[in-house]
């Protein structure tokens, strides 16, 4: 990408922070970045292709988060780790993990591999060490997945002073499930 283009897409990223999707605006944006709108047309055909690189920015984001937090240890503690940092990006960075969930829908048909720079892609491929075949490895991964996103969004929304606890938890029942697959191999 060009130094302008990323300059628009992490702009964009943190005016969609501050405002959700109704408050993205392509002026106000190209105020914030010290250009023209319609600058913003050179690099981009629509706000629907802006908003599609903004959603590759968070994912990339994340993929990078989780990643260099779970590349020590057993491959049963990375993956709990992978738990735990997926939790801590969406506390931490709440407003992009907002986006990336709440606001933006995946355009991935079923039908599509999954992207490697994906969060999911990196789950899984620290899964298959521990799971050992590919139906396993994905019913884990999707258990860690589904298990660190519940934890987070009750963090962020009904058991916001249980945070600690939440925690915790969360990371003793990842480590229950991670065993559950492939203690032995372990």
């Amino acid at each position: 990408m060009s130094d302008t283009k990323d300059r628009i897409v992490s702009e964009a990223v943190r005016l969609l922070e501050e405002e959700g999707t109704s408050g993205l605006s392509m002026r106000r944006l190209a105020e914030r970045v010290g250009i023209k709108a319609a600058s913003i047309y050179e690099h981009f055909a629509d706000k629907g292709a802006l908003l599609a690189e903004v959603r590759v920015y968070i994912w990339i984001e994340l993929f990078q988060y989780i990643q260099l937090r779970s590349r020590n240890g057993s491959p049963a503690s990375q993956l709990v780790d992978a738990g735990m940092a997926y939790f801590r990006f969406a506390r931490e960075r709440n407003g992009e993990f907002s986006l990336l969930f709440h606001e933006f829908r995946s355009t991935r048909s079923p039908e599509q591999p999954v992207d490697a720079r994906s969060p999911y892609a990196l789950l899984m491929h620290l899964t298959v060490p521990v799971a050992g075949d590919d139906a396993s490895a994905d019913a884990l991964a999707f258990g860690i997945w589904s298990m660190a996103h519940g934890a987070a969004v009750l963090a962020g929304t009904h058991l916001v002073d249980f945070r600690p606890a939440v925690e915790k938890n969360l990371r003793r029942n990842l480590a229950e499930l991670v065993s559950s697959y492939g203690e032995a191999r372990c």
